[in-house]
């Protein structure tokens, strides 16, 4: 390959040396994937002729009324009549693997993939975005964005060529072709995938890395709420891996990885110093709420985006995300962010293969993946016979919530393991402070082989009865703090007044002219003194 040769040879070895997994042939994912299903692959058209390499799982079982005639998806895409009884097709869920841009594949993506695949009846599209030191920063952002462009707008060219190679491949295995449902899209994203899946729904003013806005992909007026599903997202760039503060009880790197320097030599390839701090290298620093009342209509968190934040333990960058889960809170959008903190794990523990990984991490990392899952089913309305989980979605039921935290009977809630997750609720940090048992909110069956049901109306409506809750605790709290103030102000106007009207009742000699009581002698203030 030429550009191998473009680079200082301490650059180029390195980088060698990283993608050697990317040398494994895409067979072995029925080893690391045998549940399926088996991705298909093919090219996107980019910009400035570039093409984005795409790994794209398809479910192995048409839901009903999900299938479509050949080129059908063009006339609905054209059509500007909205047919209620149509159906739309499959949402999508499009997925950013890790790797500090400058190593990661699809292929490490393929379990995880394959799971929201076949448990949510979605279509699921791996992105091999690019990377350093063969691209500069924002490469992989403008790949993630036309992917989505290619799901979402029918005026890209790559909108036709997603389609047609999806539904070329099933005609191929003898299948019949498929539609995508254009306002049901989600993100995912693994640590510098988070980064990316963050970027996505984010729109800036006057961005200093293109030197004007950078708009969200995603039009504001979409219709849907947009999921986002960020693992230990890599959200603030200025420091390198070795320079991050790291959490107590997680030891410094040993392996290979810090013994020939690989990140210190390699991220820099992508992301120079002297764009670190751009927002959109650093998402964690870009505005979820513009202070300009007229900037909202147009720029920030885009008003859809509903954010699932998982947190290991032993990570080094959970630091910046304890930072910005304060931001998204006191930004006002802390009721679209729902943080899974997860004890005795380490970044990047979900992608290990289940071999390597201990009984109780192997549990968290279940555990985590199912909430996730739930996640995505929640806010694109999915009943349990659209999605044909084999793990389940289990049913709520019970009263309305009351102290901000649901009141709920559930079915199958699991037990607890020994390296038992910590998750709340918005983590009390972000939002509606409801750290109750999230079992009660999820209610997973543990493992596999549950057989359950979501009642998605109702969830919607104990979700918006809680937050008309936490909105009226917040006009409380702030109604006492202001009569509080009021109260301060008042006592600090009646002791000026007190202290003004001592000074009046001193005369220009510092003799007091006020009016002794009768019968006692009128003394002067040397006489007292």
């Amino acid at each position: 390959m030429p550009e191998v040769f473009s680079h200082p040879f301490g650059i180029s070895w390195r980088k060698a040396l990283v993608s050697i997994p990317r040398a494994v042939p895409n067979f072995v994912l029925h080893f690391t994937n045998p549940q399926g299903p088996q991705p298909i692959t093919f090219d996107l058209p980019s910009r400035k002729d570039h093409s984005i390499p795409v790994y794209v799982f398809i479910p192995p079982k048409h839901a009903p009324g999900r299938l479509v005639k050949p080129g059908a998806h063009l006339k609905s895409a054209l059509r500007k009549e909205n047919h209620e009884d149509e159906d739309p097709g499959f949402p999508v869920l499009v997925d950013f693997h890790g790797g500090g841009f400058i190593l990661g594949s699809c292929q490490e993506q393929s379990p995880f993939c394959a799971q929201m695949c076949r448990e949510l009846n979605c279509v699921v599209i791996s992105v091999d975005y690019r990377l350093g030191p063969y691209a500069k920063y924002p490469a992989a952002n403008f790949d993630a964005e036309d992917v989505v462009n290619a799901v979402i707008d029918p005026e890209r060219y790559a909108y036709r060529v997603l389609r047609d190679s999806i539904n070329s491949s099933l005609e191929k295995a003898g299948r019949s072709p498929i539609a995508l449902d254009s306002t049901r899209i989600a993100f995912s994203g693994f640590s510098s995938g988070g980064n990316l899946a963050l970027n996505l729904v984010l729109s800036t003013k006057d961005d200093p890395t293109l030197h004007g806005d950078w708009p969200s992909p995603v039009p504001w007026s979409h219709e849907r709420e947009i999921p986002c599903l960020l693992f230990y997202p890599s959200l603030d760039c200025r420091l390198l891996p070795h320079e991050r503060p790291r959490p107590e009880g997680l030891d410094p790197p040993t392996g290979f990885v810090e013994r020939w320097k690989i990140e210190k030599e390699l991220m820099p390839t992508y992301l120079p110093v002297a764009r670190r701090g751009d927002p959109r290298a650093s998402p964690g620093l870009a505005d979820i709420t513009p202070t300009d009342e007229a900037d909202r209509a147009e720029y920030g968190l885009h008003p859809k985006a509903k954010m699932f934040l998982v947190l290991p333990q032993f990570d080094s960058l959970n630091e910046q995300s304890l930072v910005w889960i304060d931001k998204v809170r006191d930004q006002n959008r802390g009721g679209d962010l729902l943080v899974e903190e997860v004890q005795g794990v380490v970044h990047g523990w979900t992608q290990f293969p289940d071999a390597w990984l201990e009984e109780g991490h192997r549990v968290l990392k279940s555990q985590v993946f199912d909430r996730a899952r739930t996640f995505l089913a929640v806010w694109w309305g999915i009943t349990d016979q659209q999605a044909q989980s084999s793990s389940g979605i289990s049913a709520l039921k019970g009263n309305t919530p009351t102290n901000g935290a649901p009141n709920t009977e559930v079915l199958q809630a699991p037990p607890h393991s020994d390296n038992a997750i910590r998750p709340s609720y918005n983590s009390g940090r972000a939002g509606n402070h409801v750290n109750a048992d999230v079992d009660q909110i999820f209610a997973l069956s543990k493992g596999r082989g549950g057989n359950v049901n979501v009642n998605v109306d109702e969830l919607f409506a104990r979700a918006k009865q809680e937050q008309l809750e936490q909105q009226k605790q917040q006009h409380k709290e702030q109604e006492e703090q202001e009569e509080q103030e009021r109260e301060r102000e008042r006592e600090k106007l009646e002791e000026e007044k007190e202290q003004q009207q001592l000074r009046n009742d001193r005369d220009d000699d510092g003799n007091s002219t006020k009016t002794d009581p009768p019968g006692e002698p009128s003394k002067t203030l040397t006489e007292q003194g």
